[in-house]
């Protein structure tokens, strides 16, 4: 009889404790602030903001309530929000039905990702996956693109599909230069002639044009670009600057300053301190190198 009333008292009480947790969930739908009631995606930022991708935008949720972002000068944006993911730069990478787009987390304001593959590829389609590994770098699914994987530490993007370029036809044209003879991580930018992020040692490497070329398994593949020295330099107020000279943080804050009209650009008066040289701001005339 004890065993019963004692089985008795415990499911009760645990029945009382179901329906107390049921209690504490709450609905938000647009009569709470969104804009509509399909959600594709949840993220939570670093700092405990929520984020949701709807079929009508970005929405985030900091506890109080819903804030609706828009902007309409970002085409990738795009209206139907399939995936958002935080990195460790404090950016919300955002995937759309119009592409990829950043949300920076510090100066609140969205902008295009518009780096391309060596060959010229630039993510143009729907995204509907984005993971961050444990190395930090960002893998990007897409609908009709394939895979592309983006090394923010190179700023590098690395696209993957079924099919290679074919150089076949221009091996007459090829220099061979060597064998790829070490890897590093991919936090790493290899500092010596042939030493490579990806595990491909010992496959042969190949100029052509302006690119590199490696042979894999029977098949080239476009490995690499050499740029341009412009694209090695970054502008502030007539002077150019080596990207590899400033850090991480600067680069940003160019990347800002560069996107804001002139006459807002009048009001700022605070400089990182490394655009800052002994003679004044900058270290190299662009006119003088132009």
């Amino acid at each position: 009889m004890n065993k019963r009333i004692s089985l008795f008292a415990f499911l009760f009480i645990l029945c009382l404790a179901v329906r107390c947790q049921t209690r504490n969930v709450r609905h938000y739908t647009i009569n709470e602030g969104l804009a509509n009631n399909a959600v594709y995606s949840i993220s939570q930022d670093m700092k405990g903001r929520m984020w949701f991708g709807t079929i009508d935008g970005v929405h985030s949720f900091d506890g109080n309530g819903i804030r609706v972002w828009r902007d309409e000068r970002v085409p990738s944006l795009g209206s139907s929000i399939y995936t958002i993911r935080e990195d460790d730069r404090q950016r919300l990478w955002i995937g759309s039905d119009q592409g990829l787009a950043l949300f920076n987390l510090r100066t609140e304001s969205f902008s295009t990702f518009d780096v391309q593959t060596v060959s010229g590829v630039k993510i143009n389609t729907p995204v509907s996956h984005i993971m961050l590994d444990s190395k930090k770098t960002l893998w990007i699914g897409t609908v009709g693109q394939g895979l592309f994987h983006y090394d923010s530490h190179a700023d590098k993007l690395y696209q993957y599909t079924d099919s290679q370029l074919d150089f076949t036809d221009k091996e007459s044209q090829f220099t061979y230069l060597g064998e790829i003879e070490s890897k590093v991580s991919s936090s790493q930018e290899p500092k010596e002639n042939f030493q490579a992020n990806d595990d491909i040692v010992g496959a042969k490497v190949y100029q052509y044009e302006n690119n590199i070329v490696v042979l894999i398994d029977g098949k080239y593949f476009l490995y690499s670009h050499m740029e341009d020295a412009e694209n090695e330099t970054v502008e502030f107020e007539g002077q150019l600057f080596n990207k590899s000279d400033l850090s991480e943080e600067t680069l940003e804050w160019l990347e800002w300053y560069n996107s804001i009209p002139p006459e807002k650009q009048l009001a700022v008066n605070s400089i990182p301190a490394e655009l800052y040289t002994d003679d004044g701001v900058g270290t190299v005339d662009a006119d003088q190198e132009k």
